[in-house]
């Protein structure tokens, strides 16, 4: 929690001011689920210090042309160590690595190989190389690198087809509905309607956001860090909105966010 923060500040110091890094971090802090994080043992915590980490580094990734290289490694070992904290660390690794896109089509123009040996070499090897450890050491233990997902391909101890079905219904079961309007109404819901039990996301986030993202939308457009923060947990956000809709998961967007 405590590096999370100081990679809030860090961040906002860099590429705004030091008044709105002491406002980011209250923002962080301002969410319950926040606070109630810091005294559990779950992994949320630094799975958002290494998202954050890995996006912060891919921001002078894409400012910093003669130091890219650098930047982009080091983005890609925390990306890395992400996707390595638990499976859907792969989502947070490839949220932040669709940052890339823009910029890399518009240098393919003038050479596609060069800028696809470049990303490959310096993000996205480094995120491999150290996310392949845990597949292989989970394969060895279970003999599938994804237990238990993927059963019916890998199979696995300790599991079944019954066990999966359950598990995905139970999963589908947190939130408020998985319709067309309940996903429209999601964003409001998820921040407005939040309690402790699941059909209430299990969890709350500070009310405020349905104002402050709306303002980010139409006052902040114009200016890329703005933009970048808002694609990315955007991303983030849909994805996590067709899986377990649990807040506590949300908890990694919240710094860009703020």
């Amino acid at each position: 929690g405590a590096a999370t923060l100081y990679a809030i500040f860090a961040c906002c110091r860099r590429f705004g001011s030091r008044r709105s890094a002491w406002l980011a971090m209250f923002l962080f802090l301002a969410n319950h689920v926040v606070l109630w994080e810091l005294t559990i043992a779950y992994i949320d915590l630094a799975y958002t210090f290494l998202f954050l980490a890995g996006f912060v580094f891919m921001l002078r990734a894409l400012d910093d042309q003669s130091r890219r290289r650098t930047w982009l490694l080091l983005s890609g070992l925390c990306c890395g160590i992400l996707a390595g904290t638990k499976l859907t660390g792969i989502v947070g690794a490839g949220a932040i690595g669709a940052l890339l896109l823009p910029g890399s089509v518009a240098r393919g123009r003038h050479g596609l190989w060069p800028e696809v040996r470049m990303v490959l070499a310096w993000f996205i090897l480094p995120v491999f190389a150290l996310l392949v450890p845990w597949l292989v050491k989970t394969a060895w233990f279970t003999g599938n690198p994804v237990y238990p997902f993927l059963y019916g391909w890998f199979g696995g101890p300790d599991w079944s087809p019954a066990l999966s079905s359950e598990f995905a219904a139970w999963h589908k079961s947190i939130g408020m509905g998985r319709g067309f309007i309940d996903y429209l109404l999601l964003p409001l819901r998820v921040i407005l309607m939040g309690d402790d039990d699941y059909p209430h996301f299990a969890g709350h986030i500070c009310r405020s956001w349905a104002l402050l993202i709306p303002m980010a939308v139409v006052f902040g457009r114009k200016e890329p860090l703005v933009r970048r923060c808002l694609a990315v947990a955007g991303f983030y956000f849909v994805v996590w909105s067709v899986s377990s809709q649990q807040i506590r998961f949300l908890v990694p967007i919240l710094p860009l966010l703020g």
